[in-house]
């Protein structure tokens, strides 16, 4: 573990995870900060707090914590980490609401009811269904409830960062550009070596789903105009091109774009089907995933008039346009 300048310090704690490790930052400001916490692992306690005593630095002295993001490995230990510290929270406006969804057991009955219904409107085998929902259980331990006390709206500023809003990866993703220092931490908004892709979320209550991929694409474009610096990321190492990454992500999409029109049959397809072509070896760990990318890649090639869809008996099927036809 090195310092950045003078100011900031990778953390690297463990996650349970395909991912892997996951990056939080203490960042010697105004107020001695961290920048996420990590999943509520013993693991990952262990290391954070072995981590932050060799920088001279204990639970109890954190001032303040800030999050890039809702999910599990980036906040999970926040609620334990505020009990110890006092710290005062900060977080996009929607990332309370995000993490409790599904709460409790009228709560845990309602999520499970919404993506048993999603996965059969992208088409996915009632038997894979039920079997994808016994793994999200596992993952239920791995964060406490917690409040936020300060919410960062778009455009708004945090101890020398400027705040932007940014999803895509998630409904929260928030990017920290500190002009002056010049530098950025990104959570996973940016990732060089793992695929940031965008999940299929439960939307708030009253509103729809939104497309993640399209998002996450606008989003994409809006931070490359930024002076983003040395980027740092939610995992894996500092981004010192961040644009040249950010070309790369966007790259792979229309690669992927390309091999779904190439593949789709002419009769078109549901987004079970087109995860299975993407990735012809899906096992049942990442069947999540694997269908949160195949929807957020048919949502933008619908957006961009080479697909259109319909629902065909409750299922969702996407078929090439005349725009969408491979020559």
């Amino acid at each position: 573990m090195s310092a950045v300048g003078e100011i900031l310090v990778p953390v690297s704690v463990p996650t349970p995870f395909i991912v892997g490790p996951v990056n939080l930052f203490l960042y010697r400001g105004e107020a001695l900060t961290l920048f996420d916490t990590g999943p509520k692992t013993e693991d990952c306690e262990t290391a954070l707090r072995e981590l932050l005593r060799a920088e001279g630095v204990e639970v109890r002295d954190l001032e303040r914590i800030v999050l890039t993001h809702h999910h599990i490995d980036h906040c999970g230990l926040l609620h334990r980490l505020v009990e110890e510290s006092g710290a005062e929270t900060w977080a996009h406006p929607d990332v309370v609401m995000q993490s409790r969804l599904g709460d409790g057991e009228d709560g845990d009955n309602s999520r499970k009811k919404y993506y048993i219904a999603l996965m059969t409107e992208l088409g996915v085998p009632a038997d894979e269904q039920e079997s994808s929902m016994l793994l999200w259980d596992a993952y239920k331990d791995m964060i406490d409830h917690f409040e936020i006390d300060r919410v960062l709206p778009d455009a708004s500023q945090i101890d020398g960062f400027d705040v932007y809003h940014v999803p895509g990866h998630s409904s929260t993703d928030t990017l920290f550009v500190h002009r002056d220092r010049g530098f950025s931490i990104a959570g996973d908004h940016i990732l060089e070596r793992f695929n940031p892709n965008p999940l299929l979320r439960r939307p708030n209550p009253g509103q729809t789903r939104g497309k993640a991929l399209v998002e996450y694409q606008a989003s994409l474009h809006r931070s490359r105009a930024l002076p983003l610096g040395t980027c740092y990321p939610g995992h894996g190492k500092p981004i010192e091109d961040p644009v040249h990454v950010i070309d790369g992500i966007l790259k792979q999409h229309d690669r992927k774009n390309r091999r779904i029109l190439e593949r789709l049959p002419e009769e078109g397809a549901p987004p079970f089907a087109v995860a299975q072509i993407l990735y012809p070896e899906l096992e049942m760990p990442h069947l999540y995933l694997g269908l949160s990318v195949a929807t957020g890649q048919l949502e933008v090639l619908e957006a961009a008039g080479k697909l259109r869809s319909e629902h065909r008996d409750g299922v969702l099927y996407y078929q090439r346009t005349e725009g969408g036809m491979v020559s």
